[in-house]
């Protein structure tokens, strides 16, 4: 009897490691799940108190949490396909590339109608889903929630 022989499909500990990945699963969808909304709630509620006296930073505001939102899901996503071996590596780089350019064209189109160090609200805007992100993660690990 070999040491692979434990772990083919049916025994216990095959099934175990199976439940616990659809735990792990079901707990990573619903986080993804709850930055996003959490992400858009909180940038849309800074950028209402904004838009009282700076309408523009505002706008600057919500347009980088939006792309942001999107930027952070996007590449959740690719990192879900590339675990599961239905992405290479040139497509997860080409990926990673057309969303850095389009991350620095958005603050630089905000200057149109804002002023150039505008940039720093819509950057603000751009990272703060990922730094949600990761204050969640350090929650979750700190208190057992994975």
């Amino acid at each position: 009897m070999t040491q692979n022989s434990s772990r083919e499909q049916g025994s216990p500990e095959a099934d175990s490691n199976t439940d616990r990945a659809a735990v792990g699963l079901a707990s990573y969808l619903e986080m993804k799940r709850i930055i996003g909304w959490r992400s858009v709630l909180l940038v849309s509620s800074l950028a209402l108190l904004l838009w009282l006296r700076y309408p523009a930073l505002a706008l600057d505001l919500e347009l980088g949490g939006l792309v942001g939102v999107g930027n952070m899901l996007l590449m959740m996503r690719g990192n879900e396909r590339f675990l599961s071996r239905k992405t290479g590596r040139a497509r997860r780089t080409s990926d990673s590339l057309q969303r850095l350019i389009i991350m620095a064209v958005v603050p630089v189109i905000t200057t149109f109608w804002s002023p150039w160090w505008a940039m720093a609200v819509t950057l603000s805007g751009i990272f703060l889903p990922l730094c949600l992100y990761v204050f969640e993660l350090q929650y979750r690990y700190r208190t057992g929630k994975t």
